[in-house]
């Protein structure tokens, strides 16, 4: 699935705000991390940072757009260097994350964690997974 991309844009929302920790054992995310080789614990994770581990990142609350807007998109894009055919963008929110991939013109693949697939009217994404780990061993 991600092959063909060299570029992969990431939707971390309530990763770690809110409270929120999504790194934890029982998340996809720790599972994914652990599985790409990942050797330090959870909390060390949010402890020492995760931002560093990424080439590029963008916030919503860094700019006057939220998603769908094409806006968060495009600076994503703008601050990397790879054709839109190269990029996909990973959320789980229909409305917001593929349908803003969509409207930015990028593949998306949609994070259905609770396998209610999707509305009539929902923007369609261009994969379909379960979780996070499906994205290294489909």
């Amino acid at each position: 699935m991600l092959a063909r991309f060299t570029v992969v844009l990431l939707d971390m929302n309530g990763t770690f705000m809110f409270g929120g920790d999504r790194f934890g054992p029982e998340q996809d995310f720790a599972a994914t991390y652990h599985a790409l080789g990942g050797r330090r614990l959870a909390a060390q994770v949010v402890q020492d940072g995760v931002l560093n581990l990424f080439a590029t990142t963008v916030f919503s609350s860094d700019s006057r757009s939220v998603k769908p807007s094409r806006k968060l998109f495009e600076q994503a894009l703008g601050a990397i260097n790879a054709p839109r055919s190269e990029v996909v963008f990973v959320g789980d929110s229909l409305r917001c994350d593929i349908g803003g991939a969509a409207g930015a013109g990028l593949a998306s693949i949609w994070i259905d964690r609770a396998g209610r697939g999707r509305g009539a009217t929902d923007p369609e994404p261009t994969f379909v997974i379960g979780n996070l780990l499906e994205l290294i061993n489909p």
